[in-house]
């Protein structure tokens, strides 16, 4: 193979994996806020943030999270 033959293989195949790399590092890391997620004694809600500031809230803040990642999912990686 030439080297212009290896670039049309490698261009493709590298942006491919950087995408997958930071598709799987964003789920690891919205798994891991909801995993953080605990009662306080004040009955309300804190966790970490995906980029791991505090989170607080008096209401569950599962059912805002589902509604952004249902918004997510339609491909165009933006959250509208």
């Amino acid at each position: 193979m030439t080297a212009d033959e290896w670039l049309i293989v490698l261009i493709p195949l590298a942006i491919f994996l950087v995408v997958a790399g930071y598709v799987i590092r964003r789920e690891r890391l919205k798994d891991q806020r909801r995993k953080s997620l605990r009662r306080d004694e004040g009955g309300g809600y804190v966790w970490v943030e995906i980029d791991g500031t505090p989170g607080r809230s008096r209401d569950d803040p599962r059912d805002r999270w589902d509604a952004q990642n249902a918004v997510d999912a339609d491909g165009d990686g933006g959250g509208d």
